[in-house]
């Protein structure tokens, strides 16, 4: 089967008229079947933290399928763009044993989609899914590149405003009013908005006023 490596591109500014640009595979994983599926790359304390395929498992969707089905462990990376520095954290750690179509015994791996991510008083915070038993949350990478689990709520439009954070909670069919955080205390309502209050959209600095 075809194989896609997840690449990093370097891009060199190189006076000599015969060197230029060009793209460096640094890492191959070798627990992937398939496309990495790399997205949201952000650079934080010289490492770059990343989501992507982890694992691969097939199986066989409907009994008359005469190829099996590739799905994918979805997590968070924090690589410093070397093969023996590129490594995984284990967000979602849900493993599952299921039966086919066929009743061929898989194992489905939970995914931690990554999403969100924005740096706030020295860390990185990102929205995930933490499996079954812990559900959408909101995690941090730290000065130390520790990942942990910081809040059973899970924020979306995520913005700096000075020395707070301001996000919009996400609870599916109830409230979604406008927070505010400082990274330490429980998060705060901001006065002034009406019962059933549901807000969509990002936020926007405009002069001293903050747009959402």
């Amino acid at each position: 089967m075809k194989k896609f490596y997840l690449l990093f591109l370097f891009l060199f500014t190189i006076t000599t008229a015969s060197f230029g640009q060009y793209v460096n595979m640094v890492f191959s994983n070798p627990d992937l079947t398939g496309n990495s599926f790399g997205g949201k790359l952000v650079e934080f304390n010289g490492k770059l933290i990343y989501k992507a395929n982890a694992k691969s498992y097939s199986y066989w969707y409907r009994d008359t399928d005469t190829e099996k089905t590739t799905k994918y462990e979805n997590e968070v990376w924090i690589s410093d763009a070397t093969e023996i520095g590129s490594n995984y954290v284990d967000v979602n750690t849900d493993i599952t044993a299921k039966i086919d179509a066929k009743n061929e015994a898989y194992i489905e791996y939970g995914s931690s989609n990554m999403d969100k991510l924005i740096k706030f008083n020295g860390n990185l915070y990102f929205m995930a899914k933490g499996g079954a038993a812990d559900g959408l949350g909101t995690y941090k990478v730290d000065a130390s590149n520790n990942v942990s689990r910081v809040a059973d709520w899970y924020m979306t439009n995520p913005a700096v405003n000075g020395t707070k954070l301001n996000f919009i909670e996400y609870e599916y069919g109830g409230d979604q009013p406008i927070l505010e955080w400082d990274g330490i205390n429980d998060p705060e309502t901001l006065p002034n908005q009406t019962d059933n209050y549901q807000t969509t959209g990002d936020f926007c600095k405009l002069g001293d006023k903050f747009i959402v």
